[in-house]
């Protein structure tokens, strides 16, 4: 790893909570997730969420997704309303993002402007199946964590760190390590992972499916044909 750059593994409760309050203080990190690496920081600190969009090579015009820990932190900012309870209950801890309205709670956080969308009032959550990046999320202040992909923007996102680009690595504040991540990682020469699916939930009565990921469009129509 490249001088400047923090090394956590997920194998030391310890270096989980540094890497907590690291969050806390404005630090951008890169981080294993059951999808695709993702790289995030403290969705309150207008600061580190401009200095992610830089980053990346990001257009401000599209929001960031956060990640949390539990559904019970959903509940907390958006409006779940039964079909969306549905997939949580079916999908999460999992591959499945959901866009849903925020609300009145969420407003008074101080996240920023750029995890909500101005027009519809909506915010985009998931709670990520991976175990690490979730304690590292149930120690920060907000609980929550903007979690996008590890790449720049327009190029494509991966499973493995080795594939990830050095430059956006280096300009970072840290890295979360997996160990038992890393070891598949070595161990398989074929891409395994991807991206999470993402459902519009904002209009229940017209949900839409924005980003076909991991999560198969047929079973998410199962669950909200039962749902209704």
């Amino acid at each position: 790893m490249r001088v400047g750059v923090l090394d956590f593994t997920c194998s030391d409760p310890g270096e989980l909570i540094e890497c907590a309050k690291l969050i806390d203080r404005g630090g951008i990190i890169i981080f294993p997730t059951d999808t695709v690496y993702g790289i995030g920081c403290d969705p309150s600190n207008e600061s580190a969420v401009r200095k992610l969009y830089n980053l990346k090579n990001r257009p401000l015009t599209k929001t960031l997704p956060l990640l949390t820990f539990s559904q019970i932190m959903v509940s907390e900012v958006a409006q779940v309303s039964v079909p969306a309870r549905k997939l949580m209950d079916l999908f999460w801890p999992g591959q499945l993002t959901i866009i849903l309205k925020s609300n009145e709670v969420c407003k008074n956080l101080g996240f920023s402007k750029y995890v909500f969308d101005g027009l519809t009032q909506s915010i985009a959550l998931r709670v990520p199946g991976n175990e690490c990046i979730k304690k590292v999320i149930e120690a920060t202040k907000t609980k929550f964590l903007v979690g996008t992909s590890a790449n720049l923007s327009r190029y494509p996102s991966s499973n493995k760190f080795n594939q990830l680009d050095s430059e956006l690595v280096s300009r970072c504040d840290a890295v979360i390590h997996d160990e038992r991540l890393k070891l598949k990682e070595q161990s398989s020469t074929t891409k395994t992972g991807g991206e999470s699916t993402i459902i519009d939930l904002t209009d229940e009565q017209n949900p839409r499916i924005i980003r076909q990921g991991i999560v198969p469009k047929d079973k998410i129509i199962e669950v909200l044909k039962i749902a209704s």
